[in-house]
């Protein structure tokens, strides 16, 4: 990205950039560390949104997430779902689920 400023901008639209990137690296790792699994770094009080926000939002009340496990990887998971596609019906080619006909063509009235 700074590279295409430099070439859609100039020197100092890449200046403006790489300074943005270096203050963008400090505040990711002030807020969560610099080791991978790390939990927080020193500004992560600062990184926490105020409690009249999370209120708004629906996390007030939401206790912080346990501590990973040893050997549970980065510490990521849960909160995802995965629905699995529809299923093809056994009798037919067609999908299990809405059928919506075939419409209307273009220049038909």
């Amino acid at each position: 990205m700074i590279g295409l400023d430099f070439l859609m901008g100039g020197p100092g639209a890449a200046a403006q950039s790489v300074a943005g990137a270096v203050v963008g690296h400090f505040w990711w790792w002030g807020i969560w560390g610099g080791a991978i699994g790390a939990r927080g770094g020193v500004l992560q009080s600062l990184g926490r949104a105020p409690a009249w926000m999370r209120n708004l939002v629906g996390e007030g009340g939401v206790p912080p997430p346990p501590p990973p496990a040893a050997g549970a990887g980065l510490g990521m998971g849960g909160g995802v779902e995965v629905i699995p596609p529809r299923r093809v019906a056994e009798s037919g080619s067609r999908l299990i689920g809405h059928n919506w006909g075939s419409g209307r063509t273009l220049g038909t009235s």
